[in-house]
């Protein structure tokens, strides 16, 4: 299929059901604080509607204050939509029955709702740190710190890297990795931000995740150019006594059996050596099992907003956190992710930076 009918196919598709669903709860509000959907109304379901997609149009393209501003704003009308659709739903099915339609219902949902955001946003912006412990019988001594999915643009920009950087030092790693999406996609970046990633002080390697792959490759080699990073396609490399292996990010779930029995073949990994795969989706951990012993992804967000956790297990089942295979020492671990995508909020979930001591027994 031409990549411009698909795109029209997905624009088609996202802004029915994005604009049914503004119309949905904008209607449920009037409905409830009893005002009359004139053209008022409409003109502000259109703007709503299209609020995200004009959003990324504008950022696209420039950068300054107003154009950041104007997405921050779409992203949370995104997340306010989200909350409000949930309780609004609740209460329509309710109505139905027994109607009960009052200012003060609505006054009572509209607060529950901006406290919800109000709570995400906040949320979104505390860093935590988790640490992990594994022991394995191979010979191994490594401190690896993971970060994923920060999404750096017109959410996150400076202020967000520096705060990582600052912590990752603070918890002194022999190695960093960050497990794709450090970009969050087409966006007219400052390249200076980029070479704060030169203050940690270790090594650090990256792979690409799915928004690498929107933002172009060429651009991304671009906002590199001139830091310590090093980015691993689809390859293996010997680290401190251990291997490292970096698979650039795919949608198709058999790429990760497929890279690392070639490697096995091609004799690239070996069996005494402790090894970690980092790779954007934990789609293939199981495959993965047979040949690595820690693999590191993310990804999945946690969901970010609540329940979409539940909806992240689908793809891999594995949305969060850690995952083993009965019988070995195999480890998977998907990380919730840096920063965020979408609605700049966090419900059910924590942004993370997370610590791994890698021991032998």
């Amino acid at each position: 299929m031409d990549e411009r009918i698909g795109m029209a196919i997905f624009l088609t598709i996202f802004l029915s059901i994005y604009g049914l669903l503004n119309f949905f709860i904008l209607s449920m509000y009037a409905r409830l604080f009893k005002i009359d959907k004139g053209y008022i109304f409409y003109i502000i379901l259109v703007l709503s509607a299209l609020s995200y997609l004009i959003a990324n149009m504008i950022i696209a393209n420039h950068s300054d204050a107003i154009s950041r501003g104007v997405y921050y704003i779409a992203g949370l009308w995104m997340g306010f939509m989200f909350y409000s659709f949930c309780v609004l739903l609740i209460y329509f099915v309710i109505d139905l029955a027994t109607p009960i339609t009052s200012k003060l219902l609505g006054i009572i949902i509209l607060l529950g709702v901006l406290s919800i955001l109000i709570y995400g946003v906040f949320n979104a912006e505390k860093l935590t740190v988790k640490e992990i412990n594994i022991q394995t019988s191979k010979n191994a001594d490594l401190r690896v710190v993971q970060f994923s999915d920060i999404h750096l643009g017109a959410v996150y920009g400076k202020d967000r890297l520096n705060d990582v950087v600052v912590k990752i030092n603070e918890l002194k790693p022999d190695v960093v990795v960050i497990t794709g999406d450090l970009i969050d996609g087409k966006y007219n970046y400052d390249k200076s931000i980029f070479q704060l990633l030169n203050n940690i002080t270790a090594d650090i390697y990256l792979v690409s995740g799915n928004h690498e792959q929107y933002a172009g490759f060429a651009l991304v080699e671009d906002l590199l150019n001139g830091t310590k990073v090093k980015w691993l396609r689809d390859e293996v490399i010997e680290y401190h006594g251990i291997q490292i292996i970096g698979l650039s990010d795919s949608g198709d779930k058999l790429k990760v059996n497929m890279m690392l029995e070639s490697m096995n073949v091609s004799t690239k990994l070996d069996s005494d050596k402790y090894k970690i795969l980092l790779y954007h989706r934990p789609t293939g951990w199981k495959d993965a099992s047979k040949y690595v012993d820690l693999m590191l992804s993310g990804h999945t967000h946690a969901g970010q907003i609540w329940p979409f956790k539940y909806l992240s297990w689908i793809e891999a089942h594995a949305a969060h956190g850690v995952y083993r295979i009965d019988g070995g020492e195999f480890m998977l671990y998907v990380s919730p992710g840096t920063g965020g995508w979408g609605p700049p909020m966090r419900v059910g979930s924590h942004p993370e930076i997370t610590v791994f001591n890698i021991q032998k027994q």
